[in-house]
């Protein structure tokens, strides 16, 4: 059986881990989460360290 991840939403990660409002919002949009998006910690804060290092004309690859 699966263990259960802890999720939790992607404004209180963003507040908890104290992410600026302009990374948040390219962060959802990078991500193509929507407001009120259930995510894990380890998720959101890989996502938003790959977010940070990505070329921007690349597209986040």
């Amino acid at each position: 059986m699966k263990a259960k991840t802890n999720l939790t939403s992607i404004e209180e990660l963003k507040k908890k881990h104290k992410i600026s409002q302009p990374v948040y919002i390219g962060l959802k949009i990078y991500k193509k989460w929507a407001d009120g998006k259930k995510v894990s910690e380890k998720e959101f804060l890989d996502a938003a360290k790959k977010f940070l290092e990505s070329s921007i004309d690349k597209g986040g690859e």
